[in-house]
């Protein structure tokens, strides 16, 4: 029941390619990030990463990863 609750206030980004399976989350569009807090979409954002991914923003594809951190200092 809390579970319930708890997902319907999460949004996930409609380009999030393998969501997490919140029941009664919301799919949404998101300026930033893959997740979110319905009504906190400015102020609270998660960039999921998997491992691989997380080895590359601190290997080869460096300066994407620091373009993502700029846009969210911006945000």
């Amino acid at each position: 029941m809390l579970l319930l609750l708890i997902s319907t206030l999460i949004i996930v980004d409609t380009r999030e390619a393998l969501p997490i399976g919140f029941p009664g989350a919301t799919t949404a569009g998101l300026p930033t990030g893959d997740y979110s807090i319905l009504g906190a979409e400015r102020r609270v954002t998660i960039e999921r990463k998997t491992l691989a991914d997380f080895y590359a923003c601190v290997g080869r594809e460096r300066k994407r990863f620091e373009r993502e951190m700029e846009r969210l200092v911006n945000f």
